[in-house]
């Protein structure tokens, strides 16, 4: 299924969106079935076989990061922690008090750290470098498995606080299932990465202390 939604997506996606280089929706569910069902029943053995080589290059994920490392900083030079530094801070700039904040767009950052060229947000879709490539920008190597170490000891702090100081067992386990939805790849953006992870800790902690306990007895 993953390699024929692979074959699929490009014409799908520009179905849905009646044409339009947007994310959204134009068509009725029935509609979008149809279609997915239409371009589905009309992959053969060779466009098989040009799929499944688009599927491996995009669950590898290390085209980008092999082209981060030969044009960083031979073109353009480390940053020295400037991302890792935009993706921790961000998370406590709500937009209403910092109305300056810059926008995330992976895109233009993966293209101005890559040398290539990837379709941004205007066309529809965002590429990103992935939290591990970004450390590299900042950093280089080995310095780069610094932050990345660091950030691996935060994850592995949230799911002991979980698992140690939730109401009780069921609640344990279940708060912390959304941790693995977030670290499932080393494609994600730092700045998304890093501000999810501390929103959800957040969430969680507000969960915990005020509303889990006052809800408990209802599920027994």
């Amino acid at each position: 299924l993953l390699i024929v939604w692979q074959f699929i997506k490009p014409q799908y996606r520009t179905f849905l969106s009646g044409g339009e280089q947007t994310q959204s929706v134009a068509i009725s569910r029935m509609d979008a079935l149809e279609k997915a069902y239409e371009l589905g029943a009309g992959i053969d053995k060779y466009k098989y076989q040009d799929a499944l080589t688009t599927f491996f290059d995009r669950v590898s994920y290390i085209e980008i990061f092999s082209s981060t490392i030969a044009y960083v900083p031979k073109s353009v030079p480390h940053e020295n922690g400037k991302l890792w530094e935009d993706a921790v801070t961000r998370i406590f700039m709500p937009r209403f008090l910092f109305p300056n904040k810059t926008a995330i767009n992976d895109s233009d950052k993966t293209n101005k750290y890559s040398g290539s060229y990837f379709a941004g947000a205007d066309q529809g879709t965002s590429v990103s470098m992935g939290y591990v490539a970004e450390s590299y920008v900042d950093f280089g190597f080995p310095l780069m498995l610094i932050p990345i170490f660091i950030f691996g000891l935060f994850v592995g702090f949230i799911y002991k606080f979980i698992l140690t100081n939730s109401f009780n067992e069921l609640w344990a386990i279940s708060l912390s299932i959304p941790l693995f939805f977030q670290l499932n790849s080393f494609e994600f953006a730092l700045d998304k990465i890093v501000g999810s992870l501390i929103s959800t800790f957040l969430i969680y902690l507000l969960l915990n202390k005020f509303v889990i306990k006052r809800i408990d007895n209802y599920i027994h």
